[in-house]
């Protein structure tokens, strides 16, 4: 091999390394609390996806379609603005930019999705849709979350929370999953409205029970631990106490998602859509109270670590 040759090769991997580094130490500048907030934030966007495939079918439905007309288009902005905020940093939502080829490649793709569900959302907004698109808007729905779990559990990963040894990496971990209990509160309802709407019944009553046990499953194991979810158990008697009331208020709304044939001509069904209507936002809210607490927690004990290394 000549001597330039060498060179060439050399400099190829003196450069592979330095993006490594570069990209290594770009994660690394991000501080515990940064990390939390961007879990978080990141983790949201799955809740909101599903919470647009809902709201479209409410105002499909007729159901306080006014109300969530203007739900759907304030849930797509806020989704599109934390978007570009993971992809590139914004400081009024307190996201720093993690820069890391896999990790832009996947947000990327998530963008790229994004804009083809827009035109559903648009769709919606300014008119009805007709059944082949609504099937193709709900299949498109499952593609954006399952892009956008993708790229959650690349930040958690890159934090190091697969790494159940420290606090933080067990904190970011319990940010995710309480985070995606968010977006389950959504997803099983919306499962719920595409089986009461005949759209793809068999495929969607498997996606609700499974929706269902993985949200009990992840509720119960943010109380008492699950290691099979690197879950430990929350000492913290507040945030005990918000995830009882939690469950309280799952146990009431278990029972109203089971599957049923949404006929308009029924006089009683408006009641009942209602009901699950308010009370879906009621557990979404709550749900997101607890991820606040998770997050404040782990700030704090943050923080403290700072200030203590700082002395």
């Amino acid at each position: 091999m000549n001597k330039a040759v060498c060179k060439r090769v050399a400099s190829i991997y003196l450069g592979l390394l330095l993006l490594c580094l570069f990209s290594v130490c770009t994660v690394m500048a991000a501080t515990p609390s940064e990390m939390n907030t961007i879990i978080n934030l990141a983790g949201k966007q799955r809740m909101l996806t599903q919470k647009m495939g809902k709201e479209m079918l409410w105002v499909l439905l007729g159901v306080r379609a006014a109300e969530n007309r203007y739900n759907l288009e304030g849930t797509a902005i806020l989704f599109e603005r934390t978007l570009k905020g993971l992809r590139f940093g914004d400081t009024g939502l307190s996201l720093l930019r993690v820069d890391h080829p896999d990790l832009n490649a996947q947000l990327k793709t998530v963008s790229d999705l994004w804009g083809f569900f827009q035109r559903h959302v648009h769709t919606v907004l300014t008119g009805k849709m007709g059944e082949e698109q609504l099937a193709r808007m709900a299949e498109e729905n499952l593609l954006l979350l399952d892009n956008m779990n993708k790229a959650v559990e690349m930040y958690v990963a890159l934090a190091g929370g697969n790494n159940t040894d420290s606090f933080h990496s067990r904190m970011y971990t319990v940010i995710n999953l309480a985070g995606r209990q968010r977006m389950l509160s959504q997803k099983m309802t919306k499962e719920w409205l595409l089986i009461g709407m005949g759209v793809d019944p068999s495929a969607n009553r498997v996606r609700l029970q499974q929706s269902m046990e993985l949200f009990e499953r992840s509720l119960d194991g943010l109380l008492d631990g699950n290691p099979g979810l690197k879950l430990f158990p929350t000492g913290e008697p507040a945030i005990r106490s918000q995830l009882g009331s939690i469950r309280n208020l799952w146990q009431s709304y278990r029972p109203l998602l089971q599957p049923l044939h949404i006929d308009k001509r029924d006089p009683a069904l408006f009641s009942a859509l209602e009901k699950v209507a308010q009370m879906n936002l009621h557990l979404l809210g709550e749900v997101n109270i607890a991820v606040k607490m998770y997050e404040s927690l782990a700030n704090n004990s943050a923080r403290a670590v700072q200030d203590a290394e700082g002395r």
